[in-house]
């Protein structure tokens, strides 16, 4: 089986902002991963849950 790793909302979150403290080391994995060809697998809930941590508050269609 190949190898790959689960990527959890922090790392989508430190990844793509700036801001968090985290993100060089996100960028860090990232290029790890793409020079080592390695599966990146994740759930939508994550996904979700690191589209609403990005959400700024009053974004939301309902709410907020």
């Amino acid at each position: 089986m190949a190898e790959a790793y689960f990527a959890d909302a922090s790392f989508w979150i430190a990844l793509s902002s700036r801001r968090d403290q985290f993100h060089s080391r996100a960028i860090a994995w990232r290029r790890h991963l793409v020079r080592s060809q390695v599966a990146l697998v994740t759930t939508e809930p994550v996904l979700w849950e690191w589209m609403n941590a990005l959400a700024e508050p009053g974004d939301a269609k309902y709410g907020g």
